[in-house]
């Protein structure tokens, strides 16, 4: 198996983390100067280690790098919402600014989620691209259909994740894959309640109750 096989879907991992980390950095405003320092810079620490460790070909050290990064990533996540919640509350920021702080953090929230579901269900990329059977996480439509329509071989993409984060943000309840453990279950419903908190306060700020 060549290297560029087994790395493309980290690479797609480093992409989402850097366009999460900037998403972070633009709606922690009210944070000090030091924070939007420190946050990315060891985010961006962990992306070189995850760098060398795609490399060397190391699974585990990689797996573990991937999920500390995402557990940096969750912490941002509750801390952009409580900045959001506060301008709110204060009535400080301008609509436009609280809307504008909104939509990206409700795209960041699709981001982060889409990685995790990634790097959880059946072991992570490396073990399906490699077929080592590992209970799933989530039961994709394709899993049900024949070869002969879904094509050999197949198995979820980095695409079938992001769609499930998608579907999960917006309709705030399984569309198309459904989770099958405790941990997915959990997860979604942890992704549905920000991306609810993100809606009501961009329709309380619009329709001025708050």
């Amino acid at each position: 198996m060549d290297k560029v096989t087994i790395h493309w879907p980290r690479s797609t991992f480093i992409g989402v983390t850097i366009l999460a980390t900037i998403g972070f950095v633009l709606v922690s405003g009210p944070f000090s100067s030091v924070h939007q320092l420190i946050v990315p810079s060891l985010i961006g620490f962990l992306l070189v280690l995850l760098g060398i460790a795609m490399f060397t070909v190391n699974h585990r050290t990689t797996r573990v790098i991937a999920f500390l990064i995402i557990v940096l990533l969750g912490a941002e996540m509750v801390l952009s919402l409580y900045v959001l919640i506060g301008e709110l509350l204060r009535h400080e920021a301008q609509a436009k600014f609280l809307l504008y702080n909104g939509l990206v953090l409700w795209i960041t929230n699709i981001g982060v989620f889409s990685v995790l579901y990634w790097e959880i269900d059946r072991g992570g990329p490396y073990r399906r691209h490699h077929h080592i059977e590992v209970r799933a996480d989530f039961l994709f439509p394709q899993m049900g259909i024949p070869d002969s329509i879904k094509g050999a071989g197949w198995h979820p993409i980095y695409m079938d994740y992001l769609f499930l984060s998608f579907t999960t943000s917006t309709a705030f309840s399984p569309t198309d894959a459904l989770p099958l453990s405790a941990r997915a279950k959990g997860l979604m419903m942890v992704q549905a309640m920000i991306s609810l908190t993100i809606l009501v306060i961009i329709a309380a700020r619009a329709i001025n109750i708050a």
